[in-house]
């Protein structure tokens, strides 16, 4: 999924919820030494490991 079909799906999704509903997303990130997920990337570690992550929006 691209960054502007995931922003086109959130854009059309908040249009046909309520005023009185609220969003939260949280990001997970899982840690790979795979070099075969294309996927996986360098980023923000919080445990400090020198490996690639998968980061999902949850």
């Amino acid at each position: 999924m691209t960054p502007d079909v995931r922003e086109r799906f959130y854009q059309e999704w908040c249009c046909c919820r309520s005023e009185q509903e609220y969003l939260a997303l949280d990001i997970t990130s899982t840690s790979s030494y795979s070099q075969f997920i294309d996927d996986v990337e360098r980023g923000y570690n919080r445990d400090k490991e020198d490996l690639a992550q998968v980061n999902y929006v949850c």
